[in-house]
């Protein structure tokens, strides 16, 4: 059964730098727009799915969820388990907020 796991945005970066894992941002399109981690995909909260965030160029990565602040993408991790996710998926931990107070760099518009 899949699992739900937190990660800090250190180790994310490193993943991210080493391409082991593949980066959903569940914010609204305007808030992915104005400021986004790099090579994040967005798929909002409201219409996100398993088959769209489980694509095959997915397969033997980490699939790590974001959101602002941790609260949406909780809940879109949680959906994910819910619609049959059978590997463990990641929840930023503090969302994009964390990624920024750890110095980590964001694309902004």
């Amino acid at each position: 059964m899949a699992t739900i796991h937190g990660v800090n945005s250190e180790t994310l970066s490193q993943w991210l730098n080493s391409n082991d894992a593949i980066l959903v941002d569940v914010r609204e399109a305007n808030e992915h727009q104005a400021e986004r981690i790099e090579g994040s995909r967005n798929l909002p909260l409201s219409g996100i799915t398993l088959n769209e965030a489980c694509l095959p160029e997915h397969k033997d990565k980490k699939l790590v969820i974001h959101c602002l602040a941790g609260g949406r993408s909780a809940m879109a991790c949680q959906k994910l388990i819910g619609d049959g996710a059978n590997a463990d998926i990641w929840n930023l931990e503090g969302g994009i907020s964390a990624w920024k107070s750890a110095g980590l760099e964001v694309i902004s518009k």
